[in-house]
Formats: structure tokens, C-alpha cells, sequence
């Protein structure tokens, strides 16, 4: 496997094929494969992370931090959503040209469009 690393030891490429060296970056090519989020490279050898620990659990039913409140959520109704797409429709009707199928079935007289009789 052929692993790029950044300058801060990060893995940001794997590949099973060879890569092309890239300016500011540190190639490795090793016969283990990796998982490019639990390598890092020191010292030009490829270290496996551990896992990080998960702090313990410090939440108290009594805890009255504004991170532990649900964020506001923004939910639009339907009718909020017609009204949307209705006032879309309309933007769209005045700036895009009129269709030739369209301009065939209007009634002048009117403004009002006449159907096509079939037959």
C-alpha cells in the first residue's frame, strides 16, 4: 500500500498503486494495510493510533447547560412551502420566454388559453 502523509503526520492518500510524489508531502510505501484515519506517520515510520477514550459520562439530570437544551429547529409548514414554490413559479413565468406551443394556444382576445380540439 502506498500511504501520503501532511506535514503535521496526518494520513490524506491511500492507494494499492504507486502515487506520484506531491511537494510538501511525505510518501510511504508499506506491505500493511491501514486504516488512514488510525495512522500517523513519526519520525518516517507509520505509528498506529490508539483509539482516543470517550470522556466519562458527567451529565446530571439537574444539569441546566444550554448545550444539553435541543437546538431551535426550523421546520417550515406545507403552506409555507406552497406559498415558496408558488411565488418560484411566478419569477420563473416572468423571466423565461414563452413556449411556441404555448403562444399557438393563447386567445389573444382573452389573455386566456383555448384548448386544441382533437379529431
Amino acid at each position: 500500500m502506498h500511504y501520503i502523509f501532511d506535514s503535521t503526520g496526518s494520513c490524506v492518500i491511500t492507494s494499492q498503486s504507486p502515487i506520484e510524489p506531491i511537494e510538501g508531502y511525505t510518501h510511504v510505501e508499506s506491505t500493511e494495510v491501514y486504516n488512514p484515519w488510525e495512522i500517523r506517520l513519526v519520525d518516517g515510520a507509520i505509528v498506529k493510533q490508539e483509539p482516543k477514550e470517550e470522556p466519562p459520562n458527567t451529565h446530571t439530570e439537574e444539569s441546566t447547560d444550554k448545550q444539553d437544551e435541543p437546538a431551535e429547529v426550523i421546520t417550515p409548514t406545507v403552506e409555507e412551502l406552497a406559498k415558496s414554490v408558488a411565488g418560484l413559479y411566478g419569477i420563473l413565468a416572468e423571466i423565461a420566454p414563452k413556449e411556441e406551443s404555448e403562444e399557438d394556444t393563447a386567445d389573444e382576445s382573452t389573455g386566456k388559453e383555448t384548448k386544441e380540439s382533437e379529431g
